[in-house]
């Protein structure tokens, strides 16, 4: 900026509620401060990016499941834990193996924020990442649920619909990065560029009302 000031001061992340179709961020007005004999010229440019969720949120926000990604009445082997060797480094996820079409129902309440469904291939390496089918969810604590590797058109849900916890969501599949037919889970919160995902042990053992 020349010549202006901002009424957020040097504030440059900013925090836009949800759904808002026009929101003010700042005002900017004459920095009479700075102004010099004859130079009364402003110029303004802006360079901007986004990121869902507010970064804002306490670094330690607990997060509490109540029902494992799929029916109550039945059971899923862990093939793959937390920081594991095949694609899970330095992160706390989870992969469940499913045969494809396998129910998936949600852990918690939110609101899908964001799906894929129409990728149906699938290999062993990372170069296979961008066909991965996959699921979002926005928690009212500010926190988010991924479910990864879906059936090709087997999202049962659509984006912003409100979801409740314990509901059919999607079809298990073998898409994107995925080595077999399993269903890969994880929460985490968005801090600006970089995800941290949960410790969500807890989930498994976790009873709740």
């Amino acid at each position: 900026m020349i010549n202006l000031i901002s009424s957020k001061g040097d504030t440059s992340i900013f925090v836009i509620p949800a759904q808002s179709a026009k929101f003010k961020i700042a005002t900017l007005r004459f920095d009479m401060s700075k102004l010099k004999p004859g130079k009364t010229k402003t110029r303004f440019t802006y360079d901007s990016k986004f990121f869902y969720g507010d970064y804002s949120l306490p670094e330690n926000l607990e997060e509490h499941m109540c029902q494992l990604p799929f029916a109550k009445q039945s059971s899923s082997k862990i093939a793959q834990g937390y920081n594991g060797d095949f694609s899970h480094q330095d992160g706390n996820m989870l992969d469940f193996q499913m045969p494809i079409g396998t129910a998936v129902h949600a852990a918690r309440d939110g609101v899908v924020l964001e799906l894929v469904e129409n990728n149906e291939r699938n290999c062993a390496t990372k170069n296979c990442i961008k066909y991965n089918n996959y699921l979002i969810m926005y928690h009212s604590d500010g926190t988010f649920s991924e479910y990864v590797h879906l059936n090709k058109n087997g999202v049962k849900v659509k984006v912003g619909d409100n979801v409740k916890k314990g509901q059919l969501i999607a079809e298990s599949g073998n898409t994107g990065w995925s080595s077999g037919p399993h269903l890969h889970f994880s929460v985490f919160r968005q801090i600006l560029d970089k995800r941290v995902s949960l410790f969500l042990f807890s989930l498994v053992l976790v009873s709740c009302n």
